[in-house]
């Protein structure tokens, strides 16, 4: 634990709240290896060359959710080629 750990400490702060930083703490290698792993991935959903990476993203989010023993699915959404070829018909029909 840092030297200033209990310096930020009031009375309000409950004994859950220290035991999970303690936990937070003790695992600290753990995380930052894994948000290594995740920021190495770059799925920046704002450049369309990047879109098989979201879904690599995606996958790897979906493999740690159910590794920490939650549950999720991952659903294909088509809004952006509805949006494209909804732009796309309404052009056809104004022409």
């Amino acid at each position: 634990m840092p030297s200033n750990f209990h310096a930020f400490a009031s009375p309000a702060v409950t004994l859950a709240f220290w035991i999970l930083l303690r936990y937070i703490e003790d695992h600290e290698v753990e995380y930052i290896a894994r948000l290594k792993e995740a920021v190495a991935i770059e799925s920046v959903s704002a450049w369309a060359d990047s879109r098989p990476n979201i879904v690599k993203m995606m996958e790897w989010t979906l493999a740690w959710v159910e590794k920490l023993g939650g549950t999720a699915r991952l659903e294909v959404l088509f809004y952006e080629v509805r949006l494209l070829l909804k732009a796309s018909l309404e052009r056809r029909i104004e022409s």
